[in-house]
C-alpha cells in the first residue's frame, strides 16, 4: 500500500479516537434534548467505524474486500438513521396486520376441523377451543376442563409425556391424545398441554357388530362341524369295513373338519377376549408348575418329529389367568414345533429380567422374513399359506396369543431371520411383594 496513504488511515484512526470520548461528553451534556442525543451517538458510530477502518488498515488488513464491507456498514448506519418514526410506525403496523391476519387463518381451519382442539395452560385453565370443543364438552375459556378429561391433562403436566386414552361421554366414544407444551428445547419446563378428541363412537360400533357377527357364526357353526368330524372319524373305524378309496375320503373329511374345529374354537376364543379381555381374573401362577404343564401337553407333537426341547426357568410366580397363560405358552411352543425340522431343538426359559417376567421361546426352524414381522400377529395372516395349510395352522394362532397377552398387562416381541429360527419373547409385570 502507498506509504503516504497508510499514513492518512493511521492520522484518521487517531483522531477517531479522540473524538470519541469527546462525543461521550457532549451527549451527556445535551441528554436533556432527544435529538440532539441520537445526533451524537449517530457521530459517535461514525468515529468508532473510521477508527475501526484506519485500524485495519494499521494492523495490515489491505483487503479491499474488507474495505468496503466497512464503508457498506457505514453506509447502511446512515440509511437507518434517516428512517423517520412514521415510517417505524407504518412498518409496525403492517407487521402486526400480517401477525393478525395469520392468527386469524389458523383459528378459522381449526374451527372447521371435525375433531375437538384444546389447548390449556400450566395451571390446567383452558386458553382455547375450537367450536367442536366447545359444542361437545361445555368448555369456557379461563375455566379448567372438568371430569376424567382433567385427570388424564394433569398427570401428561406433570409427567411431560405424551399420552393417548379413550373416553365415553353421552353415547359417544373418543380417542384422546395429550401432548405437552414445552418453553423451549433447552429449559423442558412444561408450560401447558393440547388435547385432541377423534370421536370413533361409528367406527366401535362396526366393531362390535364384527365381533357379534364373529361370535354368533362361531357358535352356528360348531355343532354341525362337531357332527361332521365325529361321522368321519366312525367311517374310518375298520368295523366299517369301507374299501380304501372310500378310506380315504373318510380320512380327508375327518381331518378338514378337525382344522375346521380348531379355527371355529380359536375364533370364539378371541370373541371371548375381546368382549371380557379386561375381566379376565389374576392370580399368582407358579411358573415352575406351568410351564412342566405345557411341555407336557406338546410333547406327543414333539416326539412325532424327534425334537428334543430344553427348559431352563426360575421357581417364581407371575400374576396372571392360568388357562390364558397356558394358551399363550402352548401355541408359540406348537408353533415352533410345528416350523421346526425335524430332530430340531427348541428351547424354553423363564427369567426375571428388571422388573419383568420374561418367557422366551426359541426355535431353529424355517425363521420368519424380516417384511412379514409386523403383520404376523394379524389374523388369517400367513407367511407361507401353503406351508401353513399342509401342517394344519389356521392363521389365527398368533392373534389369539396377541390378545391374551395385552388381556394379561404383558407385551410380545418376536425377532426372526429366514433360514436361522425366531425367537418370541412375552414380557409380564413382575408381581409386587
Amino acid at each position: 500500500m502507498n506509504p503516504s496513504l497508510r499514513s492518512a488511515f493511521v492520522f484518521l484512526s487517531l483522531l477517531a479516537l479522540i473524538c470519541v470520548p469527546i462525543w461521550f461528553f457532549v451527549g451527556a451534556q445535551l441528554g436533556n434534548d432527544p435529538r440532539l442525543v441520537f445526533r451524537a451517538m449517530g457521530f459517535l458510530a461514525l468515529a468508532a467505524a473510521i477508527s475501526a477502518l484506519g485500524a485495519g488498515y494499521f494492523l495490515g488488513f489491505e483487503s479491499e474486500k474488507e474495505t468496503q464491507r466497512l464503508l457498506s456498514l457505514i453506509e447502511t448506519e446512515h440509511v437507518d438513521r434517516k428512517e423517520s418514526n412514521a415510517d417505524r410506525a407504518t412498518r409496525l403496523r403492517t407487521r402486526m396486520r400480517s401477525l393478525l391476519d395469520e392468527s386469524q387463518h389458523l383459528n378459522t381451519l381449526i374451527d372447521s376441523m371435525g375433531e375437538a382442539v384444546i389447548a390449556v395452560n400450566d395451571l390446567e385453565k383452558v386458553v382455547f377451543a375450537n367450536q367442536v370443543a366447545t359444542q361437545r364438552f361445555d368448555i369456557e375459556i379461563g375455566s379448567a376442563v372438568g371430569g376424567r378429561l382433567e385427570d388424564e391433562i394433569r398427570e401428561v403436566l406433570w409427567s411431560g409425556k405424551e399420552k393417548t386414552t379413550e373416553l365415553q361421554k353421552s353415547d359417544f366414544d373418543y380417542s384422546i391424545t395429550i401432548s405437552p407444551t414445552f418453553s423451549s428445547e433447552v429449559e423442558k419446563k412444561t408450560t401447558g398441554a393440547i388435547v385432541l378428541l377423534y370421536d370413533v363412537s361409528k367406527i366401535r360400533k362396526l366393531e362390535k357388530i364384527r365381533k357379534d357377527f364373529v361370535a354368533n357364526l362361531s357358535h352356528e357353526l360348531r355343532t354341525p362341524i362337531a357332527v361332521i368330524q365325529s361321522s368321519a372319524e366312525t367311517l374310518s373305524l375298520p368295523a366299517m369295513q369301507l374299501n380304501e378309496l372310500a378310506n380315504d375320503f373318510a380320512e380327508t373329511i375327518f381331518r378338514h373338519s378337525e382344522r375346521m374345529g380348531t379355527l371355529i374354537e380359536s375364533l370364539l376364543r378371541l370373541s371371548e377376549i375381546e368382549a371380557t379381555g379386561d375381566l379376565l381374573g389374576r392370580e399368582e401362577i407358579s411358573v415352575n408348575l406351568i410351564c412342566k404343564e405345557v411341555l407336557e401337553n406338546v410333547r406327543p407333537l414333539a416326539e412325532e418329529k424327534s425334537i428334543r426341547i430344553e427348559s431352563d426357568f426360575d421357581d417364581i410366580v407371575v400374576m396372571g389367568e392360568r388357562g390364558g397363560l397356558s394358551v399363550v405358552l402352548q401355541n408359540l411352543l406348537e408353533n415352533a414345533i410345528k416350523y421346526s425340522p425335524e430332530k430340531g431343538r427348541i428351547f424354553l426359559t423363564c427369567k426375571v429380567d428388571e422388573n419383568l417376567v420374561k418367557f422366551t421361546i426359541r426355535d431353529e426352524g424355517i425363521g420368519i422374513d424380516e417384511q412379514h414381522l409386523d403383520r404376523i400377529f394379524e389374523r388369517f395372516y400367513r407367511v407361507d399359506e401353503g406351508r401353513s395349510r399342509d401342517i394344519g395352522g389356521s392363521g389365527l394362532g398368533l392373534a389369539l396369543v396377541k390378545h391374551l397377552v395385552r388381556a394379561l398387562d404383558g407385551t410380545i416381541e418376536v425377532e426372526s431371520e429366514a433360514g436361522i429360527g425366531s425367537v418370541f419373547s412375552v414380557m409380564f409385570p413382575k408381581p409386587k411383594r
